[in-house]
């Protein structure tokens, strides 16, 4: 699909085509991956992943994504900089460039994909039993085996089935409908709304302040050039990447919740404090200064919600949260839009700083004291 929405949008004109191709190739505002793959990439992660390893390879993880995203940054910023100034290229042949470049990336991507093992792919469930035919003489120990008598026992009729005890009913189209949804325990269904909850608080706040829009407020308001935004947002994706490793290290020692919260909520006034500043320099800082502790939590994150669902509900359980965070955070760039066709798009980012400063008091409150499920992890 990332292959298929890049080659549409290189060719394509239509406002239309280009919004199915948005839509159908899970086309990220943000950069950041929010479709339905984050989930099985995730639990895959976890099932190869011993449970005191998890929050370093997520960590890792991210780190390699955020890097690769700054080099994206710089190189295409400076790139389409170029092509519309020195090699003379129009915006949209400019652009067009571009998503050959995203397509070509996902057909690597998809090279790779097929190289990947059979231990990535889901466990399952081991037989309860072992069925014996009724010839086959039943092994006890090495060597020893029951075997059948020569006189027959006479067989003893079985007593009349309760009338209560039915054959059960086939399946109705309804019940066959509801059984492609995950079947959870109730200890994880209360745990999964709550997350559910905060976690489309936090995408909301987040879906306000796209990175699209960010970039669009500097330029609005500074008059800076592709080639400058680039480095800029590429020393934002630097620093997040590197951060992320140290937030493993803060959660050896204070755990995966306070880690959460601790690092995640300066980054939240940071953000509310963007558009105060009246010059560049100023606003870049805070920008950046949001960026070195926004994506601490993610790796915690991720490690607190494999461990606190059991094993084989671990992969819709982090399919459930990547819905809400992305139906939450579809929404964001509505509001936003409207406010800055008013002239208040400063007003997206103080919204969206006081959101997330609510979630992390709403994690810190519900799960402070929540013990891992996992039966291979402790906290």
């Amino acid at each position: 699909m990332m292959l298929a929405s890049g080659v549409v949008f290189a060719l394509s004109s239509s406002y239309i085509i280009l919004l199915l191709a948005a839509i159908v190739g899970v086309i990220s505002p943000s950069g950041n991956e929010i479709g339905p793959f984050r989930a099985v990439e995730e639990s895959i992660q976890a099932q190869l992943t011993p449970h005191n390893l998890r929050a370093d390879i997520f960590a890792i993880a991210n780190m390699v994504g955020f890097l690769s995203a700054a080099l994206g940054q710089v190189s295409i910023g400076w790139l389409t900089q170029a092509m519309t100034g020195e090699w003379g290229w129009s915006e949209l042949a400019a652009y067009r460039a571009v998503f050959w470049v995203y397509a070509l990336c996902a057909a690597v991507k998809l090279v790779l994909t097929a190289f990947m093992s059979e231990e990535c792919e889901a466990e399952q469930k081991k037989e309860e039993y072992m069925q014996v035919a009724a010839d086959e003489s039943i092994p006890l120990q090495d060597g020893e085996t029951i075997e059948e008598p020569e006189t027959p026992i006479p067989e003893t009729p079985l007593p009349p089935t309760p009338s209560k005890l039915r054959m059960p009913k086939p399946h109705t189209w309804l019940a066959q409908v509801g059984s492609i949804f995950p079947t959870l325990s109730p200890e994880s269904k209360s745990i999964v709304w709550k997350l559910s909850l905060l976690f489309a608080l936090d995408s909301l706040g987040g879906g306000l302040v796209p990175q699209s829009f960010i970039v669009y407020f500097f330029h609005q308001k500074f008059d800076l050039e592709t080639g400058v935004l680039g480095v800029i947002f590429s020393i934002t994706s630097i620093v997040s990447g590197i951060s992320s490793l140290v937030a493993v290290a803060i959660a050896k020692q204070i755990g995966l919740v306070r880690t959460m919260v601790y690092t995640h909520m300066p980054s939240a006034i940071f953000l509310a404090l963007t558009p105060a500043p009246p010059n560049m320099y100023l606003a870049a800082a805070c920008i950046i200064l949001r960026s070195s502790t926004s994506s601490m939590d993610r790796a915690p994150r991720t490690a607190f919600t494999a461990q606190v669902v059991l094993k084989e509900e671990r992969t819709s359980v982090m399919g459930i949260a990547n819905v809400v965070r992305t139906l939450a955070q579809a929404a964001g760039p509505w509001i936003s839009g409207w406010l800055s066709e008013t002239g208040h798009l400063w007003l997206s980012f103080v919204v969206a700083g006081a959101m997330k400063v609510t979630y992390d008091l709403g994690i810190l409150a519900v799960f402070i004291n929540q013990k891992a499920r996992d039966e291979s992890a402790t906290t």
